[in-house]
């Protein structure tokens, strides 16, 4: 679920909203990276979407790349690829890692590098970029944990299981949903 909110509604309501807003989805492989785009484009081509979102048009409907009529983009990518020559307004990267290799130093490193040097650097302006990461926590110091520590980062950690009693509750008071410990 993680993924389809993010990596594919998010993007396809924040374009439909910003028809000028580009992307850059970033995920562990080119196989999922093209398979979050091309549910994208199969959610912004749903009736439903362009009754919502008239003014939103795509252009260009390539695999790894959806283009709007209004300058606005979505392009996928690989963990490790070359983004140059992307100015984006907001970044996702979604799982940047398999989980057996959170415990290889090497493959950690590997990828901080190059967020840092690649992905970090890449945005049209760094004033008013989005830098979102989802992902599941794989050790204390991954991807996750190594932005934590930096700070300056916002986090929303939704724990699979709950780490105390939750109440969820809509804007009018109705309990939608309760978990306990555990």
């Amino acid at each position: 679920m993680k993924s389809m909110l993010i990596s594919i509604m998010y993007v396809a309501w924040r374009l439909g909203v910003d028809p000028t807003l580009k992307f850059v989805c970033i995920s562990y492989g080119d196989d999922l990276a093209h398979k979050h785009s091309a549910s994208t484009r199969t959610l912004m081509q749903s009736p439903e979407y362009r009754a919502i979102f008239p003014g939103t048009v795509l252009d260009k409907k390539a695999e790894d790349w959806l283009t709007t009529t209004k300058g606005g983009y979505r392009y996928a990518t690989a963990v490790g690829s070359d983004i140059t020559g992307f100015r984006p307004t907001e970044i996702i990267v979604d799982d940047p890692i398999e989980p057996e290799e959170g415990s290889s130093e090497v493959a950690k490193e590997k990828l901080r590098s190059w967020i840092s040097s690649s992905v970090l650097t890449r945005f049209e302006d760094n004033a008013k970029n989005v830098f979102i990461l989802v992902m599941h926590r794989v050790a204390p110091d991954d991807l996750a944990g190594t932005l934590q520590a930096q700070g300056g980062y916002t986090t929303l950690s939704l724990p699979l299981g709950a780490e105390e009693k939750e109440t969820f509750v809509t804007s009018r008071g109705n309990v939608i949903m309760t978990r306990q410990p555990g």
